[in-house]
């Protein structure tokens, strides 16, 4: 089911069916990520639309990008939204589960997560979200090659590379 955001209007025509496509084409996936992170529909259902929300009122700013970009773009902002959302119900329910804000993920505190945390976070933000949302969230190489809007195989390539760069990065943070 498609949010409410559908009923938005543009000035600019280009600019609404623009917008549509993004909501029709990734609404779905938003609140797929969301949801990875609050684990209730409805929440992540909020936490899309607000992102979604903040696109549109942006939308001129980022009319320029490239739909890559703005599907980026959107994945940071409801990842965000998915966070605050997460901050906002754990504040409530005082939650004894711990959330590592820089990686997205609920954690334990072995010396191996911990390990893993300090390599993730030696990472660039790019090879961080391909890692989460091939490994954590398990998107298909398919899904990603979408998401990014680059072929297949360049998605296993950049997979490989950043897989490579984790390995160095794990044995820097073991040698610390």
């Amino acid at each position: 089911m498609l949010p409410i955001i559908m009923n938005l209007t543009f000035n600019d025509s280009e600019d609404e069916s623009n917008f549509i496509e993004l909501v029709e084409n990734y609404w779905n996936t938003m609140v797929k990520v969301a949801d990875k992170i609050l684990g209730n529909r409805a929440d992540a259902e909020d936490a899309a639309q607000d992102a979604f929300i903040k696109l549109y009122l942006r939308f001129s700013k980022y009319r320029k990008y490239s739909t890559k970009s703005q599907i980026t773009l959107l994945y940071k902002m409801t990842k965000n939204s998915a966070i605050d959302l997460y901050r906002k119900n754990a504040a409530r329910s005082n939650s004894d589960i711990r959330f590592d804000m820089r990686l997205d993920v609920l954690s334990t505190t072995s010396k191996e997560d911990i390990g893993l945390i300090e390599a993730m976070n030696l990472l660039s933000e790019d090879d961080r979200d391909l890692l989460m949302l091939r490994y954590f969230y398990e998107y298909s190489i398919r899904d990603l090659a979408k998401l990014y809007g680059i072929a297949e195989n360049s998605v296993y390539k950049k997979i490989e590379r950043a897989r490579a760069r984790l390995d160095l990065a794990l044995k820097e943070a073991r040698n610390e």
